[in-house]
């Protein structure tokens, strides 16, 4: 963690159970520290779609695995985590901070580097 007040719960269940997980622990800590969650930013998001957090965008798949035992095979769903980079949004804050600058042709989204001499 970056810093203190934010932080990424990840729970294995379904919506409604994760719901009511996250009452509780919405309770938790506003009786034990009486801290409050933003309910603004706080939610509840499928692993495939990904969240962003702390400037990394965090998300899953399944990746289906076969075990063996005893002569019987057995597929096992494993969720493995990928972490990257918004990289358009980095592009557009470097732009913004005079970094890069979009292309001159009208209709293009790519972004150059600024001649230094400008």
């Amino acid at each position: 963690m970056r810093y203190a007040d934010d932080f990424l719960f990840g729970y294995i269940g379904r919506k409604v159970e994760a719901y009511k997980v996250l009452c509780e622990v919405s309770n938790t800590l506003s009786l034990m520290t009486d801290l409050n969650l933003n309910m603004d930013k706080t939610n509840v998001k499928h692993h495939e779609k990904g969240t962003l957090f702390l400037g990394y965008m965090i998300s899953g798949n399944y990746g289906l695995n076969l075990r063996w035992s005893k002569g019987n095979k057995q597929r096992v769903g494993m969720v493995t985590l990928k972490y990257g980079v918004p990289l358009l949004n980095l592009l557009e804050r470097f732009a913004e901070r005079g970094f890069l600058q979009r292309s001159a042709k009208t209709n293009s989204q790519r972004f150059v580097g600024r001649r230094q001499d400008k």
